[in-house]
């Protein structure tokens, strides 16, 4: 399936009660009593979109609550759980993420040599590509490697995860992958923060009435990026590799975009 990038929101007697019953079980319809709580709904790309977006928004509140440097994507998001500003209904999806995602991590272990190169060699020229747009663009080139005959195209978890990951940019273009809108985002913090750079020594302070830096935020914001697509190529191959049962393909990927996407801010900032 190729990925479009370019196009990237009344009273019964007795009697009567035993006969509609047995009506109902005769149907496949248990009593009213014996209803249960309706499962969660499937991970999605507006998922992925509200999550990091409220990382993002409280990333001073979130960065105090997790107690290691490095954390992982699950410590993310469980120090997310903390933060009283984090709305219900948010926390619940966080939840939902957080009861697939350790299976998924776990089964990293379970993707081949060959594909987990793959992945690899895809994030370091995303790594190597300037700007948002030229990072899209190169997953419109990726997307055509993937197709028959490409050197990508025998990996089920690349293609899967690509799809996932088109779905995803292109729900979050104006928010969480807008420069603008993270930059805004970090200004409006109530607490100074010192966002770093993913490749070199220098930092930025922001927040807490200090402008800070565009360049920073605009790393960040494209690393960002390139975290969410390689988390769904790695969400997508752990679920094909370890045989994952339960969540779909799709949610897999998208469990572990949201894991690398947030693991990814919260390392660069204190």
């Amino acid at each position: 399936m190729k990925v479009r990038w370019e196009q990237l929101r009344t009273s019964y007697g007795r009697r009567g009660r035993v006969q509609l019953v047995a009506a109902l079980l005769l149907l496949g319809v248990g009593p009213a009593t014996a209803a249960t709580t309706p499962p969660d709904p499937p991970l999605s790309k507006e998922d992925h979109t509200r999550i990091v977006y409220v990382i993002v928004a409280n990333a001073a509140q979130v960065r105090r609550k997790v107690e290691v440097q490095r954390p992982t994507g699950i410590e993310v998001l469980m120090a997310a759980l903390k933060v009283e500003a984090i709305d219900s209904y948010t926390k619940a999806r966080i939840e939902t993420v957080l009861r697939i995602l350790p299976a998924i991590e776990q089964g990293q272990a379970e993707i081949s040599t060959a594909e987990n190169g793959a992945i690899v060699e895809i994030a370091g020229r995303l790594a190597a590509s300037p700007t948002i747009t030229t990072r899209i663009q190169l997953l419109d080139q990726v997307d055509a490697e993937t197709q028959a005959d490409g050197k990508y195209a025998r990996f089920s978890g690349v293609n899967s995860g690509l799809i996932a990951a088109g779905r995803i940019i292109s729900d979050g273009l104006t928010t969480i992958y807008s420069v603008d809108w993270v930059y805004t985002a970090l200004v409006d913090s109530p607490a100074r923060l010192i966002v770093h750079d993913g490749t070199s020594a220098t930092s930025t302070e922001i927040g807490g009435g200090t402008t800070g830096d565009l360049a920073r935020i605009w790393s960040l914001t494209k690393d960002v990026l390139a975290s969410g697509v390689t988390g769904a190529m790695r969400g997508a191959a752990s679920y094909y590799s370890a045989h994952l049962r339960g969540p779909s393909v799709a949610e897999c990927a998208t469990a572990k975009a949201i894991g690398d996407s947030v693991r990814e801010i919260i390392t660069r900032i204190e």
